[in-house]
């Protein structure tokens, strides 16, 4: 790889578009393959490289992302107006992409304040989540449903988290092991307001990248989900 490779501060062609095509895509190997790593790249893209390219009034964008700048401004219309018309896309459907189903079990894949409705083998399902992702590690889960019913629910298990999970059920702590797909699974019968709680340690620690040669000696700093960009305003 030549020293110019993915340069930080030139467009590098890492657009705004190519990240919400990558969670389009991660979605779809989920569906394939079940495995909660896709999610990992869905969730950082979610939240690094693509509501981060649009502005708190939500009518100004970036079109490349650039990793250092001195000064880069988000634009009012782009020559090739891509962005917009994506960003409609996504965020309106959201919401397909925080749960999914089997014939036996749930799965909470991203942990954002939602509700929802399902049909789990004749039983209707409402899940209520309240999350304080991605500042923090707790999120809660309130079970809605028209009978007890037996079923699996399993929590995605973030790649982020720096230790082992908390999970309480109805607030006694419970065990969970995370399957081969990197869920943690609690399989059990459920009843109408059931509440599940839920906390994943939530630690800064470096990203290193050696394999970009641009970034030979350079480290990112992450939290969570979220990378966290260094200001020039706050850094002699």
């Amino acid at each position: 790889m030549s020293a110019n490779s993915l340069p930080n501060v030139t467009e590098n062609m890492c657009e705004t578009c190519s990240a919400m095509t990558l969670i389009y895509w991660s979605k779809s190997m989920h569906e394939l393959f079940g495995d909660s790593a896709y999610y990992d790249t869905i969730e950082q893209a979610l939240y690094n490289a693509t509501l981060s390219q649009i502005d708190l009034d939500g009518d100004a964008f970036f079109y490349f992302q650039v990793m250092g700048s001195s000064g880069a401004a988000r634009t009012d219309w782009l020559g090739c107006p891509c962005c917009p018309v994506n960003y409609t896309r996504l965020l309106s459907n959201l919401s397909r992409y925080l749960y999914t189903q089997t014939d036996d079990s749930i799965l909470v894949n991203l942990y954002v304040s939602s509700e929802t409705s399902l049909t789990l083998d004749d039983t209707a399902v409402s899940l209520t989540m309240a999350s304080s992702m991605p500042w923090a590690g707790d999120a809660q889960l309130t079970l809605g449903l028209s009978a007890d019913a037996a079923f699996a629910l399993k929590l995605r298990l973030p790649g982020w988290a720096t230790g082992d999970a908390t999970v309480e059920v109805n607030g006694t702590p419970v065990s969970a092991t995370a399957d081969d797909k990197g869920y943690l699974v609690l399989d059990r019968t459920w009843s109408n307001g059931d509440v599940v709680a839920v906390d994943f340690p939530m630690e800064a620690f470096r990203v290193y990248t050696p394999e970009v040669a641009t970034n030979d000696g350079l480290v990112a700093v992450q939290r969570g989900p979220v990378v966290y960009c260094a200001e020039a305003a706050d850094n002699d």
